[in-house]
C-alpha cells in the first residue's frame, strides 16, 4: 500500500510539472511575438525620425551600414527562434524522456514491489515447509529415541532372562553333575566292591603260585642326576638282561625297574599311571596281576617241535597313541612259528631299521601274601647288613654294580649258635617291619589324601572348564546379539538413508513446483506488463498523426535550413556585387575628387546629418537615401 501512495504522489508530481512545463511554453510564445513586433516597429519609427544625409558617401555607407545591420538583426533573430524552437523541442524530448524515465522507474517499481512480494510469499512458503521438516525431524527423532529406549529395555529384559537362564542352567548342570558324579562315585564302588569279591574268590580258587626267584636291590634316585624324559634316553639291553633277567627288583614297584633301566648319571621322567613306556631305542611293557588267573590270560604255555614255549598275546590299552604304534611296529617280533591264525601281523620291510627288544615285566600284588619266605628272609639279612654298613659310615653308591650277578641258588637259613643274637635281631626286624607296615599305612593315607585333592582339583578344573565353557557361550551369545545389532544398525542407516533420499527427492519436487510457480508468476507478469503497454499506447490515429507531425517538423527544418543556406548565398552575393559597387564608386569619386579639390555642400530642404549622428545612428540596419551636394 506504501508503495502504491508513492506511486500515486509521482504520477501527481509529474503531472504538476507537464503543466507548468506547458505554462512556461506559452508564456515563452507570447513573450517570443512581443518583442518581434517591438523590433519590427522601431527601426520605421527610426528610420522616419532620420534626417537627410546631403553627402552622398556618408549616405551610402550608412545606408550599407544599416542594410548589414538588418542583415545581422534578421539573421540573429532567426538564430533566436530556431535556438527557441530547438530549446522547446529539447525541452519537449526531455519532458518525454522524463515521463518515459518516470514510467518506466514506477514500472521498475512496481515489478520489484511485485517480486518482494513473491520473494516474501516464497520465505514464508519456505519457512514454512523448514518449520515442517524440523517438526518432522523432531518427531522421527523422539520415534527414534523411544525405539531405542525400547530395544534397551527389551535387551535389559532378554540378558537379564538369559541371566537367569543361564545361572538355572548352569546350578541345575551342576546338579546334574553332582548327581552323576555321585552315581559314578557308587558305580565306582560298587565296581570296586565287585572288583575285590572276584579278586577274593580268584584268589581262592587261582592262588598265586610262591616262586623262589632271586632278589635284586636297587637304590633310590639320586639328587645329583639330571633328570631327563624316557623318550630321550637310550637302554643297554644286553647289560640290563645280564644283571637283571629272571630277578625280582626291591624295592617291588615300577619305579625300581625304571631306575634300573636307565643309565648312569640320570633320573628318568615318566607316568607312573601309564602301562607303556618307550625309550629311545627300546619299550617297556608292564601288567599288573592280582591274582593267578591273570596268568592264564597273559602267558600260555605250548609245546612246538618237541619244545616248550611259554608266549603272551598283543593287550589292547589306553596309552596307545600312533606315535606308540608306529615304534611297536619297529619292536622284534617273536618266531613265526609261534603265531596264531587270529593275530594281527605286519610284514616287515627290508628298508626298516633293526628291530628293537620288548621287555616284559610282571608286578605281583603288594601284600605280604604274595612275597615268598625266601624273599621276607632276604628282606631281614639286607636290614641287617645295611644296619651294618650305617655303622661303619662307608660311601653308598647310587646305583648297583653294572656287571653280571651269578645266580645263588636259594638254600635253607640254619640258625646259628648265639640263637640269643639272633632272636634279639628277629625282635628288631619285626619291630622295623612293623613301622615299615605303619609308614606304608601312612604313606596309602597320604596317597589317598593326595588322590581325593587331585579328585577336587579335577572337579574344580571340570568346573572351571565349564564355567570358560559357558563364558564363550556367553561371548558367542553376545557376539551373536553384536552382530544382530549391527545389522539391525546397517539396515537402520539404510532406512535413514532411504528416508534422507525421498525427503530429498520431495524436496527436489517441491523446488522444481516452485520454479514452474514462479516461471509462471513471471509469465503472468510479462503478461500484465505487455497488456498494460498496449493499454498504455495511444490509439494508431495518434500515433500516425504524430508520425506525421514528426517527418512535417523534420521537412520543414529541412526546407529552413536549404532557405537559409540560399539566403545566405544570395547575401553573400549581393554583399559581393555591393562591394564591386562601392569599389567602383569609391574610385569614381577619388577621381571627382582629383578633378575638383574644394567642392561646398550647399543647404537644401533635407536637414543635414553630421558624424555624431551616424554614429548615434550606427544600430540602424534599414535602406536609407544618400545625396551628395556639389
Amino acid at each position: 500500500m506504501k508503495e502504491l501512495k508513492k506511486q500515486k504522489k509521482l504520477e501527481k508530481k509529474l503531472q504538476k510539472e507537464l503543466e507548468t512545463s506547458q505554462n512556461e511554453k506559452h508564456e515563452h510564445k507570447h513573450e517570443k511575438d512581443q518583442p518581434n513586433q517591438c523590433v519590427t516597429l522601431d527601426p520605421v519609427q527610426q528610420f522616419e525620425q532620420q534626417p537627410r544625409i546631403l553627402d552622398w558617401r556618408l549616405r551610402r555607407k550608412l545606408q550599407a551600414q544599416a542594410e548589414r545591420r538588418k542583415a545581422s538583426l534578421k539573421r540573429r533573430e532567426e538564430r533566436k527562434a530556431l535556438r527557441e524552437k530547438e530549446n522547446v523541442a529539447k525541452m519537449e524530448r526531455k519532458r518525454i524522456k522524463r515521463e518515459l524515465k518516470e514510467k518506466q522507474r514506477a514500472k521498475e517499481l512496481m515489478g520489484r514491489l511485485f517480486l518482494k512480494e513473491v520473494e516474501k510469499q516464497q520465505r514464508f512458503e519456505e519457512l514454512e515447509l523448514m518449520r515442517e521438516e524440523d517438526r518432522l525431524s523432531r518427531q522421527y527423532a523422539k520415534q527414534l529415541k523411544r525405539e531405542e529406549k525400547q530395544r534397551e529395555r527389551e535387551e535389559k529384559i532378554t540378558a537379564k532372562i538369559k541371566l537367569e537362564e543361564e545361572i538355572w542352567t548352569t546350578q541345575m548342570e551342576i546338579k546334574r553333575e553332582e548327581v552323576e558324579r555321585h552315581e559314578e562315585e557308587t558305580r565306582r564302588l560298587k565296581r570296586e566292591k565287585e572288583r575285590k569279591k572276584t579278586e577274593a574268590i580268584s584268589r581262592e580258587l587261582y592262588p598265586v603260585q610262591q616262586v623262589n626267584l632271586p632278589f635284586i636291590r636297587i637304590s633310590n634316585a639320586t639328587k645329583q642326576g639330571k633328570v631327563k624324559p624316557t623318550p630321550l634316553l637310550k637302554v643297554d639291553a644286553n647289560l640290563f638282561h645280564g644283571f637283571s633277567l629272571g630277578k625280582q627288583f626291591l624295592p617291588p614297584g615300577k619305579n625300581s625297574v625304571m631306575q634300573a633301566l636307565c643309565p648312569g648319571g640320570y633320573n628318568p621322567a615318566f607316568r607312573s599311571d601309564g602301562g607303556l613306556h618307550v625309550w629311545q631305542n627300546a619299550m617297556t611293557f608292564f601288567m599288573n596281576a592280582t591274582s593267578g588267573i591273570f596268568y592264564r590270560y597273559l602267558f600260555q604255555e605250548v609245546i612246538v617241535r618237541g619244545r616248550k614255549h611259554v608266549i603272551f598275546r598283543w593287550a589292547r590299552c589306553q596309552d596307545v597313541t600312533p606315535p606308540i604304534l608306529e615304534r611297536l611296529r619297529r619292536v622284534q617280533k617273536g618266531e613265526e612259528q609261534l603265531r596264531f591264525d587270529d593275530n594281527y601281523y605286519d610284514t616287515p620291510s627290508p628298508t626298516d631299521l633293526k628291530p628293537e627288544p620288548l621287555l616284559l615285566f610282571v608286578q605281583y600284588p603288594k601284600d605280604d601274601e604274595a612275597l615268598s619266605e625266601y624273599e621276607a628272609k632276604r628282606l631281614q639279612r639286607m636290614e641287617e647288613n645295611k644296619r651294618m654298613l650305617a655303622s661303619l659310615n662307608l660311601p653308598a653308591m647310587a646305583h648297583c654294580s653294572p656287571r653280571p650277578q651269578v645266580t645263588k641258588p636259594a638254600g635253607k637259613v640254619e640258625p646259628t649258635r648265639r640263637s640269643s643274637r639272633q632272636q634279639k635281631r628277629r625282635v628288631v626286624a619285626e619291630q622295623q617291619a612293623r613301622a615299615r607296615q605303619l609308614e606304608e599305612q601312612r604313606q596309602l593315607e597320604r596317597q589317598a589324601a593326595q588322590k581325593q585333592e587331585r579328585e577336587a582339583q579335577i572337579a574344580l578344573k571340570r568346573q572351571q572348564i565349564e564355567l570358560e565353557r559357558q563364558q564363550q557361550k556367553l561371548k558367542r551369545e553376545q557376539q551373536k546379539e553384536e552382530e544382530k545389532r549391527k545389522k539391525q544398525k546397517i539396515r537402520d542407516q539404510k532406512a535413514e538413508q532411504r528416508r534422507r533420499l525421498r525427503i530429498q527427492q520431495l524436496k527436489q519436487i517441491e523446488d522444481q513446483r516452485l520454479k514452474e510457480w514462479r516461471q509462471q508468476m513471471r509469465e503472468q507478469e510479462l503478461q500484465r506488463r505487455r497488456e498494460l503497454e498496449r493499454l498504455n499506447e495511444p490509439p494508431p490515429e495518434i500515433v500516425a498523426q504524430r508520425n506525421a507531425d514528426v517527418q512535417k517538423f523534420i521537412q520543414e527544418e529541412l526546407d529552413k535550413q536549404a532557405r537559409l543556406a540560399k539566403e545566405k548565398k544570395q547575401r553573400e552575393s549581393q554583399l559581393q556585387v555591393l562591394a564591386t559597387k562601392k569599389e567602383m564608386e569609391r574610385t569614381k569619386q577619388e577621381e571627382q575628387h582629383r578633378q575638383h579639390p574644394t567642392t561646398e555642400v550647399k543647404a537644401g530642404s533635407k536637414p543635414v546629418i553630421t558624424a555624431d549622428q551616424v554614429v548615434a545612428a550606427g544600430t540602424l540596419e534599414l535602406p536609407m537615401e544618400f545625396e551628395l551636394v556639389l
